[in-house]
């Protein structure tokens, strides 16, 4: 089996070998950018609905709340199960989830909500 490598710029490079000593380089290395990515996925039909942005405020979030509400049938109730980041909280999102009752926000786990539907709680 091949295993991927995956090569870092490092800020200074590291010294050659020597006879009873190996290579050494830097601790640190250049970072090249960093993405966010926000994914929802639909568990009747394994649908994933993606997108990347640039930073993580609530701002993108709303973006990507309107591409689920856009890409998705409008007579599904639509149940998110998202974790309790500032930008998930922010006044500006409350706003957008109260204007959009199909978007139900939920605060448990997708596994709590699995054993909660075997053992006939929902």
């Amino acid at each position: 089996m091949r295993r991927a490598r995956c090569t870092l710029d490092r800020t200074q490079p590291g010294l050659p070998l020597k006879k009873g000593r190996a290579a050494t380089m830097t601790h640190d290395y250049k970072r090249n950018g960093t993405t966010t990515l926000f994914a929802a996925l639909n568990v009747l039909d394994g649908q994933v609905i993606a997108q990347c942005q640039p930073r993580h405020r609530h701002d993108e979030w709303l973006r990507f709340l309107h591409k689920i509400d856009r890409e998705m049938p409008k007579d599904k109730v639509l149940h998110l199960i998202f974790d309790n980041y500032a930008a998930h909280k922010h006044p500006n999102v409350q706003k957008w989830l109260a204007k959009h009752p199909r978007e139900r926000p939920s605060a448990c786990s997708p596994v709590f909500l699995g054993h909660r539907r075997h053992a006939g709680g929902l």
